[in-house]
């Protein structure tokens, strides 16, 4: 990422730990932030499903199917009596079939009504619960894989030591692996010298 700021410079003494550099954040900040929403959102969707129909939306589509029986019956009663005056010959075919026809629709209607009515109380199938579920989980892994990258913007010092030289400066674009300062080990210096 890009350096945006560098807190040690040539000859300064820093402590195991301590701060030596920061980059750029604000993209994995978004990102966590955008993944926390969709978490919020899964959550709900989860809870939602978990819960059920609520008993407004029963009673709604009870009284849905109620009133499509009523129409029903009406329909059927006014298709009867278009029979009746087809049969007499006091009307067309075609107005008692436009009557047939409509009552048909109707019991259509009803029938995905009653379909509708029974899935509400019969509520969400364990399957879709555990795939929200499953959802949820997914997006709370991505925020966490988002948290260990943004642990990785805060660049500190592996040891204790004196700061030799100052490899980057604020804007590079550094990648992984790449020195940002060298560092000297503080504590008491020895040397090694091999003599043939």
């Amino acid at each position: 990422g890009t350096v945006v700021a560098v807190m040690a410079d040539q000859g300064d003494f820093v402590r195991a730990g301590q701060v030596i550099a920061r980059l750029d954040d604000r993209s994995l900040k978004a990102r966590r932030s955008q993944l926390v929403a969709e978490a919020a959102s899964a959550e709900a969707q989860f809870r939602e499903l978990k819960n059920g129909a609520r008993r407004e939306d029963i009673e709604a589509a009870r009284s849905a199917v109620g009133d499509l029986e009523q129409q029903l019956a009406l329909a059927n009663l006014q298709a009867e009596r278009r029979k009746d005056l087809y049969e007499t010959g006091a009307i067309a075919r075609e107005d008692w079939e436009r009557e047939q026809f409509s009552a048909n629709a109707l019991q259509d209607r009803l029938n995905q009504a009653k379909s509708q009515l029974e899935k509400l109380k019969t509520g969400t199938r364990i399957e879709q619960v555990s795939a929200q579920a499953a959802r949820l989980q997914q997006t709370k892994a991505a925020i966490a894989a988002v948290d260990i990258e943004l642990s990785k913007t805060v660049l500190k010092a592996p040891y204790s030591g004196r700061v030799s030289d100052r490899l980057i400066d604020e804007g590079t674009v550094v990648s992984g692996g790449q020195g940002i300062v060298q560092l000297i080990e503080g504590g008491v210096l020895e040397a090694r010298i091999g003599v043939p």
